[in-house]
């Protein structure tokens, strides 16, 4: 009796691990916000993959598997000039807010994963905390 409960307490880590299933990626990147064609205006300009480098990540990126992604944005990373661009107004540091929007007017491609994304145009809420920001978008 006792080989077969050892057996079985020997069995279970290997099943647990077997049946670990990824639902979503999650990569360190840098985003700039330079707008379309990097031109200087409001909205996304380049998402680039900093290989999990924190020092030189500004966001982190969470594919959900399920058509959207999201993007978790350390604001410690990004200057008063960003912050404009992505949220339309100046930021205080201590603001928390659910009451912005972020429009974006163009379809955004990016290569990310494996594979060519798109994020589809449209309006997408911003939850604002003192250390992020947080847009959850939808892909095409």
């Amino acid at each position: 009796m006792k080989k077969i409960i050892y057996a079985i307490l020997l069995c279970i880590p290997l099943v647990s691990f077997c049946q670990e299933n990824k639902t979503s990626n999650e990569t360190d990147v840098n985003i700039t916000w330079d707008g379309r064609h990097c031109r200087g205006t409001n909205g996304l300009c380049n998402i680039s993959n900093t290989e999990d480098n924190k020092v030189l990540s500004n966001a982190t990126i969470i594919d959900h598997k399920d058509g959207t992604i999201t993007f978790n944005i350390d604001r410690n990373k990004l200057s008063n000039e960003e912050q404009l661009k992505i949220v339309g107004r100046e930021l205080t540091p201590l603001l928390e807010s659910n009451d912005f929007i972020y429009a974006l007017d163009y379809d955004f491609e990016f290569a990310m994963w494996d594979k060519t994304n798109v994020i589809s145009k449209g309006n997408y809420p911003l939850i604002i905390t003192k250390d992020t920001i947080t847009i959850t978008l939808n892909l095409k």
